[in-house]
């Protein structure tokens, strides 16, 4: 018996250091993102090239849907067919390039939209392309980032290291007096 408590007693050790690394990592890139956006302005926050928007709209179904989180990665070149996120005026959209003007610009169009839009794109108001789409957690990342969410975050993430430090403690007591009585 006391090498399964063993086993389990190693595990959480493990478990609870791989969480504690996850907690970090995520906290380490929400604070780059909130300095690059709150202090130095940036409409687009980055992390080692990759940002993400909530989709707002319809206008690219059925690749996005609204409400849906697109991860979107920096790229040195874009062309005809890239669903790209770009300023335009003060806010972001996520449309696909349908053609490259004789300028350099791009003329783009939401998937489920029937005329391009109005205005094209210059290269260097795209901040990214699709990369990958996470369904319908929009609304979960907008609590998370709120202040009230964030405050949850925090206080289930203590809760959770806090309840496996007592976890391993336990195990940790009960390894020592069942070797104590052998």
């Amino acid at each position: 018996m006391n090498e399964v408590k063993k086993v389990f007693y190693y595990a959480l050790r493990t478990l609870e250091t791989f969480f504690f690394v996850f907690i970090a990592a995520l906290a380490i890139v929400n604070m780059t993102m909130l300095v690059q956006y709150k202090i130095l302005n940036r409409p687009v926050p980055t992390c080692m090239g990759f940002s993400y928007v909530k989709i707002l709209s319809g206008s690219m179904e059925p690749t996005l849907d609204t409400g849906d989180v697109a991860i979107c990665k920096a790229q040195d070149e874009y062309s005809v067919g890239d669903a790209v996120l770009f300023e335009e005026g003060t806010h972001l959209v996520l449309h696909r390039i349908v053609d490259i003007a004789d300028d350099g610009s791009f003329i783009t169009k939401g998937d489920a939209n029937n005329v391009k839009d109005e205005n094209t794109v210059m290269p260097e108001d795209v901040h990214g392309t699709l990369f990958y789409r996470i369904r319908g957690f929009g609304d979960t990342l907008t609590f998370a980032t709120s202040w009230m969410g964030a405050f949850w975050l925090v206080l289930a993430a203590l809760f959770i290291f806090l309840a496996m430090d007592m976890g391993i403690d336990l195990l940790k007591e009960s390894i020592s007096n069942g070797s104590a009585k052998g």
